[in-house]
């Protein structure tokens, strides 16, 4: 399961080629913050490395407040995935950040843990997966840059692509349950949801280029927490595949625009997924 602002929940794509062999499309999860329900096979992993910045970013439970606006700075950012049997994959993302209040002194400090595990349930052309996360509270609630509170996400996905592989559409949809610094109000529950679409075209070199486009985020808050962008961006394949990505945010929760730029080192393919045929 992957991520939105609060939690997301997103898992490493493998998709199907033509003449039955599988291969990844888009070549790695990141950046995108659409769930993709492929899991990467017994033993594969990838680790990526990547920096987001913001402009007029909210805090979450904090959104209706000029003052708190800020420049937000995500990253040095790391997200690992490793393959658990053939079906399973565990992850884990950290990183630091640092914020430019509209109206307050700068801080910096670390971001949230997140962990989480997903299970694939079907194959083939349409595949689907159901998982979970877990946000620990490292980012300290003093400047905002956190909540200093457990969220709990619990979302389901699912994902297809046209012939050969060369476009691909992936969807999640779940609860997700966010602690509230405030000492009113209770826990605030939340639809979590995203949609991408990608399509794929060979560079020359063995090199392939993605072109993807995505929205995500959260709804039915009851605290100002409907935070939600759409992105678009490009992914350069490879052996260390890198993307860059624009958003734009799509409600007052969210940010007014954001840029993402990253790498991606990947491991060996797992089990149950062989290299694609020629």
């Amino acid at each position: 399961m992957r991520r939105s602002r609060i939690a997301a929940v997103l898992l490493p794509a493998t998709l199907l080629s033509s003449g039955g062999t599988l291969a990844r499309t888009p070549p790695v999860q990141a950046p995108l913050e659409t769930l993709l329900p492929w899991a990467p096979g017994e033993g594969a992993w990838e680790l990526s490395f990547s920096t987001r910045w913001s402009d007029d970013a909210r805090p979450a439970f904090f959104t209706a407040s000029r003052r708190d606006a800020r420049a937000h700075l995500e990253g040095p950012a790391v997200d690992l995935s490793y393959g658990v049997g053939r079906s399973g994959e565990v992850r884990l993302r950290a990183g630091a950040q640092a914020i430019w209040p509209a109206e307050a002194d700068p801080a910096w400090g670390p971001s949230d843990t997140r962990l989480s595990f997903s299970q694939q349930l079907a194959r083939g052309r349409v595949a689907a997966s159901a998982g979970f996360e877990v946000k620990l509270p490292n980012a300290s609630r003093d400047d905002l840059l956190g909540t200093d509170e457990t969220d709990v996400a619990l979302i389901a996905a699912a994902g297809g692509l046209g012939p050969g592989g060369g476009w691909g559409w992936a969807a999640h949809a779940g609860l997700l349950l966010a602690g509230n610094p405030r000492p009113e109000g209770g826990q605030d529950d939340l639809l979590a949801f995203g949609a991408a679409l990608w399509r794929s075209a060979g560079t020359g070199g063995g090199r392939r280029v993605t072109l993807m486009g995505e929205v995500a985020g959260t709804a039915a808050s009851r605290f100002g927490n409907d935070a939600r962008r759409a992105r678009a961006g490009l992914i350069w394949s490879g052996r260390l595949p890198i993307h860059v990505v624009a958003g734009r945010g799509l409600t007052s929760a969210s940010e007014d625009w954001s840029v993402q730029a990253g790498v991606t080192v990947l491991g060996p393919r797992g089990a149950a997924h062989p290299e694609p045929s020629p």
